[in-house]
């Protein structure tokens, strides 16, 4: 009968590691970590830059559609300087440009209107009317003061009104509020700019 033995030192011995590979492991595994957290700020950064824009979007959208349903349906239609509790009109062949819209669902009764304008205290575009007097806050972050304008199909400012004018809207973001992200130097984007066109259905 023959024996064989077998040296269990040497065989622990083949299965440990070394120094050095244990060393080139846990560099390799740091590597590998930080690799992971670098793409995994950079993805939530880039969700935040994406959600600011995003934000941005559905508040110009959601103002934009309720301006563009009530001047649609307006009887008429004056752009000038204005606040929550005043109006007032640009002069004779001055230009239709201004900080504020005024809209008249008949013409023939003005003691009805809606006003949208833009507020210098906190940067924003209010909505008002004749049976709503208090602001209600549409879009947040606009720097811009003239935001409407009286143009023609050319996009040309007029002096006075006719039958085919159209409003300009301009809402430039320099400062997006919401959702709130440190983007960029200071935070700010350098420039965001929505702009659109709104013509009435309703011919005087």
């Amino acid at each position: 009968m023959k024996m064989r033995l077998t040296n269990s030192n040497a065989r622990r011995g083949r299965a440990a590691l070394t120094l050095p590979e244990v060393m080139v492991t846990m560099a390799l595994l740091t590597l590998c970590l930080a690799a992971f957290l670098t793409l995994h700020i950079f993805s939530i950064r880039m969700n935040h830059i994406t959600a600011v824009k995003l934000g941005a979007s559905d508040q110009a959208r959601d103002v934009i559609s309720k301006l563009i349903s009530d001047l649609r349906h307006s009887g008429d239609v004056k752009v000038g300087q204005g606040s929550r509790t005043s109006f007032v009109a640009p002069g004779t062949n001055q230009p239709l440009v201004g900080n504020a819209v005024m809209i008249y669902p008949n013409k023939t009764n003005t003691n009805v209107w809606i006003r949208y304008y833009w507020d210098a205290s906190d940067y924003t575009i209010k909505r008002v009317a004749s049976d709503d007097p208090n602001p209600r806050k549409l879009v947040e972050g606009i720097t811009n003061r003239l935001v409407f304008s009286v143009e023609d199909f050319k996009g040309t400012i007029l002096t006075n009104s006719n039958d085919k004018r159209v409003v300009g809207v301009t809402l430039q973001f320099n400062k997006l509020v919401f959702p709130s992200a440190a983007i960029g130097q200071g935070g700010l984007f350098d420039f965001y700019q929505v702009r659109t066109k709104v013509a009435r259905r309703t011919v005087e």
